[in-house]
């Protein structure tokens, strides 16, 4: 992150020019590194949390003997799979999508067909009647 190798980083507001000089508002920024090198500075727990960061699986979950991380990955593994419905029920409703408009191009067709077989409109009203382009009612003539 900062190429200290730190997990934490803490800041707080100081003046570039008169570092001395504090805002005192209470502010802190803690950023955190899951690839720090300082472990005997933390707890097992949060070392186990930054192992279970850095690679979400049931292995890292595990192995942990924390608790928390253990209802995390729960929690995180039901996220997971109600995502999955939802992406599974999303691409089955656009296939059922594309399968109405696929129905619906095949029965504009087969009315323009009717159409220009019964002669009595111009190719130009068929393809704006039927929803279709000149150029497919023009094929539809030639067929």
């Amino acid at each position: 992150m900062y190429g200290k190798g730190l997990y934490r980083y803490t800041f707080e507001g100081a003046c570039r020019e008169c570092p001395e000089l504090k805002l005192e508002d209470g502010a802190v920024r803690v950023f955190i590194n899951t690839k720090g090198t300082n472990r005997e500075d933390f707890s097992q727990e949060f070392l186990d949390f930054m192992d279970y960061v850095t690679g979400t699986t049931d292995e890292n979950a595990g192995k942990s003997g924390s608790g928390r991380i253990k209802t995390i990955h729960k929690k995180i593994c039901r996220i997971r799979k109600s995502e999955r419905a939802g992406i599974k029920l999303m691409q089955r409703w656009e296939e059922l999508e594309y399968a109405k408009q696929d129905g619906r191009k095949e029965n504009a067709w087969n009315a323009a067909r009717r159409m220009v077989e019964d002669g009595k409109l111009t190719l130009e009203k068929i393809a704006e009647y039927a929803g279709l382009s000149y150029e497919e009612v023009k094929n539809i003539k030639a067929e």
